[in-house]
């Protein structure tokens, strides 16, 4: 069974992008699922789930800590924007579409209790800073049963515009160890 995410990546990532478990991008989780339906069937129940979504900012509000003993510092983002609807849209398209091939990982962040948020790494967001949701990203989390790496399988691009995989000319596709800029350097934000 696959274990797979779908995220949106502060900067946007070309599919076939991999990079190390330690060193995620930073991103806000919108769907955490395990599947062993197969990966292109997975990618045309999500696309379908996104057509006709346009491009939305979110705000980046307080910080907050997640996980055992609060061990995990975050950022909010703004549910309102859109982030409540997108992560909904997905989890419905998933599990009307696939039902009982779908496993999730719990209540505890799905619906009422999803809450978007961006995990502090090297680099992090500031209240105030902004999000441009402009693609959505599926994840695998153990490419080739390989749990040091992340694999994107697919990105789309919202809005209609061209799908990202197309625009870019291939200097994202590899293994890659650290991704982006310093601490509070993300380009387009603030």
């Amino acid at each position: 069974m696959g274990v797979y995410v779908t995220v949106v990546f502060i900067e946007p990532l070309a599919a076939g992008t991999e990079f190390l478990q330690s060193a995620w991008p930073l991103h806000v989780t919108l769907v955490r699922f395990d599947s062993a339906v197969p990966v292109p069937e997975l990618a045309a129940v999500l696309e379908a789930a996104l057509e006709g979504r346009e491009a939305f900012t979110s705000v980046v509000g307080r910080d907050a800590r997640f996980g055992r003993n609060g061990s995990v510092p975050v950022s909010l983002v703004d549910p309102d924007t859109g982030l409540v609807d997108l992560h909904e849209a997905l989890l419905y398209g998933l599990l009307h579409e696939l039902g009982e091939q779908i496993r999730l990982p719990g209540p505890n962040h799905t619906r009422a209790n999803y809450r978007p948020h961006v995990t502090h790494r090297e680099r992090r967001l500031h209240s105030g800073d902004t999000v441009q949701v402009r693609q959505v990203a599926l994840v695998d989390m153990f490419p080739d049963r390989d749990r040091r790496f992340r694999r994107v399988l697919a990105a789309w691009t919202l809005g209609g515009e061209v799908p990202l995989a197309e625009q870019e000319d291939g200097e994202q596709h590899g293994r890659q160890g650290q991704h982006g800029a310093e601490e509070g350097n993300v380009p387009g934000q603030g």
